[in-house]
């Protein structure tokens, strides 16, 4: 698999090729940079989640160069400090880009563009990953489109050595716009292992998880608020033996409903989840729960001059309660989000 998906991307970008006259001689020398400052305090009490403090900042800095329009060249620096870690980092490590660009397509290679996970639901890919490991580094295809847009991309996060077993990404977010219709197709999956240097008891195996979604937008009359349905259907396969066969595949499916409003930066939600046997290594283990569960959510947007952005909210789970057993032992969460972002032009 990581093969092919390393000749896809090669293929568009030696095949993808554009007329003299497209290209701009004009070469660009630019440093960015940007600051993060995040607190996530998650309380659960279920057996599917524990409750685990998200508090820290992190700062990015990169000097980039853009050459014949076509390729930019990025190197910098991410260093991130988890507030009550005694380490002087608690993650620090270079920043490597090749960005190749034709029209709506690109192609990267070394630091992934990250923003949102990629757009993925929470229950494929869990939200406090903006938190940690911030940074991909693999590979990546996109296209931007007016009427569809395509996110590839596949990353290497362990090596398989003596010390730790190697570990392998690879996900996909599709969407299809057709009006006030959103049409979504996404995947992810983890394979875990390498049979080199496998100690007993631990072998090889994956987890595949994807999803299919629905969503309508209705804008209100002055276009700065609007309502949302969304409805996902989502599946998993997994194996936790080295035999491939189909017969030790674990399989497992789950239906999200949501219904959102955002009004002039306040952002509300309530999602319902139905599942059975859904598994999912790197999305939030709450979907895994055979029982109904639902959540609601609010969070309020703030974006000020000189590229200084806020976010706070907070998330209230119900899982086998009734809403007024909340208080007696509901699992909950908050956040608070501070990002600072700059461009600064050399020549």
């Amino acid at each position: 698999m990581r093969f092919y998906l390393l000749f896809f991307c090669l293929f568009h970008l030696i095949f993808l090729k554009s007329s003299a006259e497209e290209v701009n001689s004009d070469s660009i020398l630019s440093f960015s940079g940007n600051v993060f400052f995040y607190l996530n305090n998650l309380e659960y009490y279920n057996g599917y989640r524990k409750g685990e403090p998200f508090f820290g900042s992190y700062i990015q800095l990169r000097l980039s160069y853009k050459l014949l329009d076509k390729f930019i060249f990025s190197g910098g620096i991410h260093a991130r400090k988890d507030i009550g870690d005694q380490a002087f980092f608690s993650d620090i490590r270079p920043l490597f880009r090749v960005h190749y660009v034709f029209k709506k397509f690109s192609f990267i290679f070394g630091e992934l563009q990250y923003k949102d996970r990629h757009k993925l639901l929470d229950a494929l890919l869990r939200e406090q990953f903006i938190y940690n490991p911030v940074v991909e580094e693999g590979i990546q295809f996109l296209f931007k489109g007016n009427i569809i847009s395509q996110d590839l991309w596949g990353i290497y996060p362990a090596l398989n050595t003596p010390k730790h077993r190697e570990k392998l990404c690879v996900g996909n977010c599709t969407y299809l716009y057709a009006g006030p219709f959103d049409f979504s197709l996404m995947g992810y999956i983890t394979h875990y292992g390498g049979q080199l240097f496998a100690p007993e008891n631990d072998p090889v195996r994956e987890n595949i998880t994807g999803g299919l979604g629905v969503s309508y937008t209705f804008l209100l009359s002055n276009n700065t608020s609007k309502i949302g349905l969304d409805q996902f259907f989502i599946g998993s396969y997994t194996s936790d033996t080295a035999d491939i066969s189909r017969s030790n595949y674990i399989e497992g499916w789950g239906m999200i409903s949501k219904i959102w409003m955002y009004i002039k930066g306040y952002w509300a939600g309530l999602t319902l989840y139905q599942g059975n046997d859904y598994i999912t290594w790197e999305g939030n283990p709450m979907y895994q729960s055979n029982s109904f569960y639902y959540f609601i959510e609010f969070s309020k947007s703030i974006s000020f001059p000189k590229g200084i952005y806020l976010n706070f909210g907070f998330r209230l789970d119900f899982m086998d309660m009734y809403p007024y057993q909340f208080f007696e032992n509901g699992d909950h969460q908050i956040w608070i989000q501070i990002e600072y972002n700059f461009l600064k032009k050399i020549r």
